[in-house]
């Protein structure tokens, strides 16, 4: 009896905290009315006007909400169900909502006797435009091979055959009648990127997507357009059969479709025409969703935040305020560097393309790594190697196993190209236990479509680096098909004993390991945009095969090979890092707190205060320190900066009570 009260009173209280939630929404804009009033625009009212558009399963639901907006546009709406009854009823009332003419027609799509065509003909005169809105979600509960063929054939032929059906009816009549036409083909993102239990429908919607464009490859020109659209999910019956209560009603209204729907309707034929359209691309960035084919469409551009003082604008290399949100060496370069750049600019004329095979520099990194030249791919900086591993090995859908936290530079990526992370959590020490990356689980966390493993060494941004023996180990159990990234982009901080460095097993082993590096950090040169990779022959000549020509500049890479050139300069950097570490650790550690001993150029602390006022009390001092923080806020980052910085920081650190 007690088990049971206990569990009424933790079911009461879940349902008190998601009502809360829901009334905080009813009470203040919420960002999905934000979003409906931010909705682009279009101009279709002057161009679907007078339009016959069939819009099939359209008595309720997203096709219901479309058949309202277009009727209100001017269009002759033929709305379609199922049932004669309910698709006349849903005519009439939409007839008397919008006004003008609203028709109907009914039929079960799945059966080859269903004549819509030939119903709109004896209706209204015939089709102008078809929207395949109709289908079924099928079984949503059910693991794929647990699915009936029966069962994967019945979402078939409503989401697929009846598709075809009606789309070479109508195609032939407007073949035979020498007429344009358009047909928009609904579809969702789980067409490209499978979702658990929903087998059936993501694989109808993905045949789908494939008929519509042979349909448009052989059509061509003929005046007859076709367009798929993704549509995001919506607040619908359908939706709510497969979410839960709580989160089907954050989902946002059947409107937010329109906007792209009616730019489908009203753009001109070849600029819709065999494309891929997605809702949320069109809602975020109109001009862009409606013209990039890529996910990134939809997805805001990323810019750091400009720096203030006193609510003034202040430049990032202003000698007001001192910056440390980049991890850069506020070293500099060494004196080489700007002596090669100096003499390169009097020797050679800047309307030169630079060397696109990169011979010069990789010829130096074979020397200073013991490696061969074959063994390096030279890119911007190492966002264009990661990338070109990302494009090479992933697709959308697929997942690469990564640390937490890490870099958001590789994050933005994976991103971007719709690849999922599996991030397994970095573990600081708390138990007592050294702070290091838990290997085992990275193992453990590897699923079917693991494309990819993402480590940093040192780690970015705890400073730890990865154990040799303990990697080679690691390495051993994980499986051949998997490459594995090393991301070494402070490695050459690093002095810690039996550290692994990423360059000594590359040839070593017969698993796929690729090591990138950078010249940003360490070498100081990361305006310059210039970084690399280190793998196999065989590995570099696929990633190579991905790279664009020039993107490298003859500055840079002769600023590269002077920087590997000045090995006084870089070894006596090295040791000043390492001993200003150790005397951050040290002041920290009097303060009677812990930090996490660092290998790299930057080291948590654990804030003295609440971080945001421990970054404002910087920022007064014009400090600004990097506005994160890790591990529940248990750490900031301090930076290891030079000597003059890191005495200023450390007396802040120590003025805190």
């Amino acid at each position: 009896m007690r088990q049971l009260i206990h569990r009424s009173r933790q079911l009461s209280a879940k349902v008190v905290r998601r009502l809360r939630r829901v009334a905080a929404n009813l009470s203040e804009p919420s960002d999905i009315e934000k979003l409906l009033a931010a909705m682009p625009r279009s101009g279709a009212v002057g161009e679907v006007a007078g339009s016959r558009i069939l819009i099939t399963g359209s008595t309720r639901g997203v096709g219901r909400v479309m058949a309202e907006t277009l009727a209100r546009d001017g269009a002759l709406v033929i709305v379609h169900g199922r049932d004669p009854g309910k698709a006349a009823a849903a005519a009439a009332a939409i007839a008397g909502s919008a006004g003008g003419r609203v028709a109907s027609v009914a039929g079960d799509l799945s059966d080859p006797d269903t004549d819509l065509v030939a119903q709109a003909a004896a209706e209204v005169g015939g089709i102008d435009v078809l929207i395949h809105n109709a289908g079924v979600l099928g079984p949503s509960d059910t693991h794929i091979w647990d699915v009936p063929a029966d069962t994967l054939s019945e979402t078939m032929r409503t989401n697929f055959d009846a598709v075809h059906r009606l789309t070479s009816s109508l195609v032939k009549h407007w073949l035979a009648a020498q007429t344009a036409g358009r047909i928009l083909f609904i579809s969702t993102g789980t067409a490209e990127i499978p979702t658990a239990k929903l087998g059936p429908y993501g694989i109808a919607k993905s045949a789908m997507e494939r008929l519509a464009r042979s349909y448009a490859h052989e059509l061509g020109t003929s005046g007859i357009a076709l367009a798929t659209i993704r549509l995001g999910s919506v607040r619908t019956d359908m939706t709510r059969s497969y979410f839960n209560w709580e989160d089907a009603e954050q989902l946002p209204p059947p409107e937010t479709v329109m906007p792209v729907i009616q730019y489908a309707l009203t753009a001109d034929s070849r600029a819709v025409h065999g494309r891929v359209l997605t809702s949320w691309g069109v809602n975020a960035d109109p001009l862009a969703g409606r013209s990039m084919a890529h996910p990134a469409a939809g997805m805001p551009a990323f810019h750091y935040p400009k720096f203030t003082l006193n609510g003034q604008p202040v430049a990032r290399d202003s000698d007001k305020i001192t910056v440390f949100d980049r991890a850069e060496n506020q070293f500099g370069p060494a004196p080489q560097v700007t002596q090669a750049l100096s003499e390169m600019l009097h020797t050679r004329p800047l309307s030169i393309y630079p060397d696109d095979d990169y011979d010069e520099l990789r010829s130096v990194l074979a020397r200073t790594h013991g490696l061969k030249p074959e063994n390096f791919t030279i890119g911007a900086g190492s966002w264009d190697v990661l990338d070109r591993i990302l494009k090479l090995y992933a697709l959308a859908g697929d997942s690469v196993v990564v640390n937490d936290p890490g870099w958001f530079g590789f994050t933005m990526l994976t991103q971007r190209r719709q690849v999922r992370q599996i991030a397994v959590p970095f573990d600081p020490g708390r138990s007592g236990n050294r702070p290091h990356h838990d290997l085992e689980r990275v193992l453990q966390s590897i699923d079917y479509d693991t494309r990819l493993i993402y480590l940093i060494n040192p780690s970015n941004p705890e400073g730890v680096p990865l154990d040799r023996a303990e990697f080679l180990a690691f390495l051993d159990r994980v499986p051949a098909h998997i490459p594995v990234i090393v991301d070494e982009a402070y490695a050459e901080f690093s002095t810690a004993p039996g550290r692994l460095i990423g360059a000594d097993i590359v040839n070593g082993t017969e698993k796929p390991v690729i090591v990138t590096r950078t010249f940003s950090k360490f070498y100081g040169l990361a305006a310059m945009r210039i970084g690399y990779g280190i793998a196999r022959p065989e590995i570099v000549e696929r990633l190579d095969r991905m790279a664009l020509i020039f993107t490298v500049s003859k500055m840079a890479e002769t600023a590269a090979i002077a920087a590997l050139g000045a090995a006084g300069r870089n070894d006596t950097l090295r040791n000043t890092i390492a001993a200003e570490r150790d005397r951050i650790f040290n002041a920290v550690q009097e303060t009677g707190r812990q930090p996490i001993h660092s290998d790299s150029c930057m080291m948590l602390v654990p804030p003295p205060v609440d971080p945001v006022k421990f970054w404002d009390t910087y920022e007064a001092q014009n400090i600004h320190m990097p506005r994160a923080a890790f591990f529940g806020g248990d750490y900031v980052l301090m930076p290891v900066a030079r000597p003059d910085q890191n005495t200023r920081n450390i007396e802040i650190y120590r003025s805190f009570r």
